[in-house]
């Protein structure tokens, strides 16, 4: 699979970050989930080679899989289905606007 953006599933707390690695989570196309991190925010992320995901019954089991074992880690703001970022920097940009949140 060719990476071509940032699949986000959740933003957590930081703090967090080293209990989700830990679990070896894995999100849509079995791909390995992972935290990208700024200031006091992080985002549960997965690369994702296409930005249109369709919602099939698979790949929405796979969104809600991750956020439900995220949730149960850690206090998890959950993102809807099918939010995909161009890449780390865009994500980056994100958490760094709402850092102070």
């Amino acid at each position: 699979i060719v990476e071509t953006g940032r699949y986000i599933y959740a933003f957590i707390d930081t703090s967090s970050e080293s209990i989700i690695k830990e679990q070896n989570l894995h999100g849509l196309n079995d791909l390995a989930v992972d935290v990208i991190t700024r200031g006091e925010l992080g985002a549960v992320v997965s690369p994702i080679a296409n930005a249109k995901i369709r919602p099939q019954r698979k790949v929405l089991a796979a969104h809600q899989q991750v956020v439900t074992q995220v949730s149960k880690l850690c206090d998890t703001l959950p993102v809807a289905f099918g939010l995909v970022a161009a890449d780390e920097a865009s994500i980056s940009d994100i958490l760094e606007r709402h850092s102070d949140v």
